[in-house]
């Protein structure tokens, strides 16, 4: 419980970081990707669209989290050129935002 409690607070304090420009994605992550051939972060395939964000650190690991709990996430991120031969959209990881009362 403390470990959710804290999660919460770093949510909360990297939202209010977020950037008004960012772009953003609802749902849930589908798929995680990490290789060592690509240097752009850790890549989260959003389930709804074939947007892939990257990102790494505390944001990564909120991001697992929700995937292995299947809930859903808000995140702001500024898009960039797509890294590493991936095709479609593209971005990088700004802002979480993950709604407590969704928590197991």
């Amino acid at each position: 419980m403390k470990l959710l409690a804290t999660i919460l607070a770093v949510l909360i304090a990297l939202t209010a970081l977020s950037s008004a420009n960012a772009d953003q994605y609802s749902g849930k992550i589908r798929l995680v990707v990490q290789s060592t051939s690509c240097t752009a972060g850790i890549r989260f395939l959003a389930s709804s669209s074939d947007t892939s964000l990257f990102t790494d650190g505390s944001f990564a690991n909120i991001l697992l989290q929700a995937l292995l709990h299947k809930m859903p996430v808000d995140v702001g991120y500024k898009k960039i050129t797509c890294p590493c031969n991936i095709v479609g959209v593209c971005g990088k990881v700004q802002s979480i935002a993950l709604d407590g009362r969704d928590l197991p």
